[in-house]
């Protein structure tokens, strides 16, 4: 996926569902062409490496993730435990004083790339976004649902459940800029399934595909 989308030094690139950040971190290191130990890195490296950014709602998985990518040259680390679908509750945590503490700097420097249209933290201008979004489970919680057009029937009707990976595709395309390139990680019956053409034409809609590729 990195390859495919060559994220370039200047641009801002982005996880939204980072696990252990394997996206990330191979990102500096296409974008630098090296690896180096976080306090080597010299101020012409560190300005690109602190653009690229990963976000994950499992905090011991986060720690993980900020070990490597401090391995990987990124020292402050811009990776941040939130969950990327419930962006209304993002408050809850970044008004907590252990959580600033430990992900200020990345917060702040990820408000710097709001969009202002759009509702609080829902849209950004990442030029590159990379993620393989968890496939199992349904989202029934309405409060979250009511957020996102994909949970909508034609009727206007809010549908009782929708696929976690599904919500990650609408809420992806609202991280990237226009023009932004993204490379997301689907089950292969979103772009098979007769059941799933909604999905296929909401992608249509809002982007441009380049390459569906099959992994088996």
């Amino acid at each position: 996926c990195v390859q495919m989308l060559q994220p370039k030094a200047g641009e801002y690139v982005i996880d939204t569902a980072a696990g252990s950040c394997g996206f990330p971190v191979h990102s500096i290191f296409h974008i630098t062409g090296h690896l180096f130990e976080a306090r080597n890195i010299p101020e012409s490296e560190k300005e690109n490496v602190l653009k690229v950014f990963g976000i994950d709602f499992d905090e011991k998985t986060v720690r993980i993730a900020r070990t490597l990518n401090m391995i990987a040259g990124d020292g402050d680390a811009n990776v941040l435990h939130l969950n990327t679908l419930d962006y209304d509750r993002w408050s809850d945590f970044t008004d907590l004083h252990e959580w600033r503490r430990t992900y200020g700097d990345g917060w702040d420097r990820l408000q710097q790339l709001k969009n202002p249209d759009g509702a609080e933290n829902q849209k950004f201008n990442f030029d590159v976004l990379l993620a393989n979004p968890p496939f199992a489970g349904d989202i029934k919680e309405s409060r979250i649902l009511n957020r996102y057009n994909v949970a909508f029937k034609d009727t206007g009707k809010m549908k009782s459940k929708v696929g976690r990976d599904i919500l990650f595709i609408e809420r992806n395309l609202d991280f990237v800029r226009p023009g932004g390139r993204l490379a997301l990680v689907l089950p292969q019956g979103r772009f098979n399934n007769t059941t799933d053409k909604e999905i296929r034409e909401y992608i249509m809609e809002h982007a441009r595909i380049l390459a569906v590729v099959g992994l088996l």
